[in-house]
């Protein structure tokens, strides 16, 4: 759990970006490559002359397409697998010509949300709230704030090339010194954000009563951003940071985009690196969660008996830990304990048990760790055992595994297709009914994450109907902690097509399984996902709270307590 609790949490959208960023903070090649399931992490340092000391900083790219929906659910899912002290969202935006320039920096202290849409006589109305940043990162901005001299000066020379390609683009597009002069700036203020792609300035001209004089440009990305933080903590403290490349208007083009991202990323270095005293930061109040007793002494029982070579203490005593370890999120010590009964469960000849851990408990856990590579070797090792051995349920499992690894790498498509065939095919062998079932289930789960990632309007609806299926047979078979996966990928894929009706509803679905089973890993997710979609009323989304707040208070789960109550305080 340690290794979880980082700096610095800091997110970027499109490729251009990332490149930036990388760029910037002179970290290419020099970073860990992590992936969380369909999250894909860069963890690396860099040094603090503040603190005089390496932060530690993550960086989650979606290369995908923007939208604040999508980076709320992005934003929530990397503060489920990190816990940083701060969050920072990096990037380009459109700009209010006139108040900003191409290039442009700026820093803004509030948030206006144009996502939420009020239904009235017929017509669904945009209605603006706003969301200020923490008093903290305030009062940072305040006592060192980033001379904006200093800021150009550094500009000019770190990204002249940049400058000099902009300044042509500039000259071919009969732009005015007002829209770019190669002299960049940084700027306070505030942005809108909206779920439109702005291609007509007249656009901000039509709202100008909703916001401050102070706002400077909007983005796809900054409410979801920020509502996704504000669930962590209602204080939590967020920067988001964004260069200018366009002015929303009819002759909005991308050459002046990693210029504006190469700004802004230079603009977030400097505060982390020179300004801000991330030691002063409260520490994330997940990274304090400690293990039970229970828990401890059953991890230093496997360790004792490993150490002593009493192998079958081991292969007897591990299993009783490993779904926990997997629940709840601890894939380091899932590994190393996995590792201790793999050798164990060889020195007994225990080939089964030997086999299940290297696909499950070693192979897979080391993919959802973020090691592909070496997880796809277990598994393979594990399959192989397993065919030796004539254990179907495990060999197909392992297929299984293969598969979605392979799904969620480009280009891997037909191997992942491969591989889901041999699943099914040893599927048809298990004799176990529950165990047939429990696979037959799991197939059609893993067919439908297949076909989702295919464009193809028939492969997506097929894709639906599979989830459906393999919802249907876990209920069946009363494994509802599974379904409760298969509810949560629904409503994200219809949340993802616009059908909000269908996201609340599978959301739901989930959320109630969740309840059922005491998963409280997928109460938060479902919870946080439905708190965050568009249009939920303010009622609404108390009433998810309190049932939250008092499944934590009947479990004595006081740090998630305090983490909902300032949940609820936070609109």
């Amino acid at each position: 759990m340690d290794n979880k609790a980082i700096d610095v949490g800091i997110i970027t959208i499109i490729p251009t970006e990332i490149k930036a960023l990388l760029s910037v903070l002179n970290v290419n090649g020099n970073f860990e490559h992590r992936e969380y399931g369909d999250a894909n992490y860069l963890k690396t340092e860099i040094f603090s002359q503040k603190v005089n000391r390496k932060l530690s900083v993550v960086i989650s790219f979606l290369n995908k397409d923007a939208g604040n929906t999508e980076c709320a659910i992005s934003t929530t899912r990397f503060l489920n697998d990190w816990y940083p002290k701060i969050m920072c969202l990096v990037g380009i935006s459109a700009g209010i010509k006139g108040t900003v320039k191409i290039g442009d920096v700026v820093i803004p202290n509030k948030i206006h949300d144009r996502t939420i849409k009020a239904y009235k006589n017929g017509v669904f109305n945009p209605r603006t709230e706003g969301y200020s940043r923490s008093d903290y990162i305030n009062g940072l901005m305040k006592i060192n704030p980033l001379p904006s001299h200093d800021f150009a000066t550094l500009c000019s020379k770190e990204i002249a090339f940049e400058i000099n390609s902009a300044i042509k683009s500039a000259r071919n597009l009969n732009m005015t010194e007002e829209e770019f002069d190669g002299n960049i700036s940084i700027h306070d203020g505030s942005i809108l954000s909206d779920n439109t792609l702005i291609r007509d300035s007249g656009y901000f001209d039509g709202i100008r009563e909703d916001l401050d004089d102070k706002c400077r440009g909007a983005d796809m990305e900054g409410a979801g951003f920020v509502r996704a933080c504000s669930v962590e903590r209602g204080d939590f403290p967020w920067l988001i940071i964004r260069g200018i490349s366009d002015f929303g208007n009819s002759s909005k083009c991308d050459d002046f985009q990693f210029l504006a991202a190469k700004s802004a990323c230079i603009a977030l270095r400097e505060l982390i690196v020179k300004y801000f005293d991330i030691d002063a930061i409260k520490e994330n109040p997940r990274a304090k969660v400690t293990k039970t007793p229970l828990e401890v002494n059953i991890i230093e029982q496997i360790k004792e008996a490993y150490k002593d070579g009493r192998w079958n203490e081991v292969c007897r005593i591990a299993p009783i830990i490993s779904r926990y370890l997997w629940l709840s999120g601890q894939y380091e010590l899932r590994i190393e304990i996995g590792n201790m009964v793999v050798e164990a469960a060889s020195m007994i000849s225990d080939d089964i048990l030997r086999a299940s851990y290297l696909i499950d408990d070693t192979g897979w856990t080391l993919y959802m760790y973020g090691n592909p590579k070496l997880a796809r070797t277990h598994i393979k090792d594990g399959l192989r055992i397993a065919k030796e051995k004539k254990d179907f349920y495990l060999s197909s499992k392992a297929h299984r595994h293969l598969a979605s690894i392979y799904n969620r790498r480009s280009g891997k498509y037909d191997a992942a297709k491969s591989e889901l065939n041999f699943a099914k095919v040893d599927a048809e062998q298990i004799t176990d009914a529950r165990d047939k079932a429990e696979m037959e289930a799991a197939l059609l789960f893993s067919s439908a994450k297949l076909h989702y990632k295919s464009s193809d309007k028939t492969e997506v609806s097929q894709s639906l109907d599979d989830a459906k299926k393999a919802a249907e047979k876990f209920r069946a078979i009363k494994d509802n902690e599974r379904a409760v996966k298969v509810y949560a990928f629904l409503g994200e894929v219809y949340n993802k097509q616009g059908d909000i009706a269908n996201a609340v509803t599978f959301y739901s679905e989930g959320l109630d399984a969740a309840y059922e089973t005491g998963r409280y890993d997928e109460i938060k997710s479902n919870t946080s996902a439905l708190i965050n979609i568009e249009g939920i009323s303010f009622d609404k989304r108390n009433l998810y709270i309190k049932r939250v707040i008092d499944f934590c208070n009947i479990q004595k789960l006081s740090t998630e307590i305090t983490f909902w109550k300032q949940v609820g305080g936070s609109k």
